[in-house]
């Protein structure tokens, strides 16, 4: 994807960050739940190219 992760207290930042990196893993795995729906389709995944959640300087 063109955006970067970047530190919680960057400027440019331009991702929801979360100060407990469990939140962010959490909601993606509700997110992969949602998925298992007949006809739900992750229409990010191809652009991400990578996993839902990037943690950068331990957020």
């Amino acid at each position: 994807a063109a955006i970067e992760a970047l530190p919680l207290d960057h400027p440019e930042a331009r991702l929801a960050a979360f100060s407990r990196p469990q939140t962010a893993h959490q909601i993606s795995d509700l997110i992969d739940r949602r998925l298992q729906t007949p006809g739900a389709v992750d229409l990010t995944a191809e652009v991400r190219g990578h996993g839902r959640v990037v943690e950068v300087g331990g957020c």
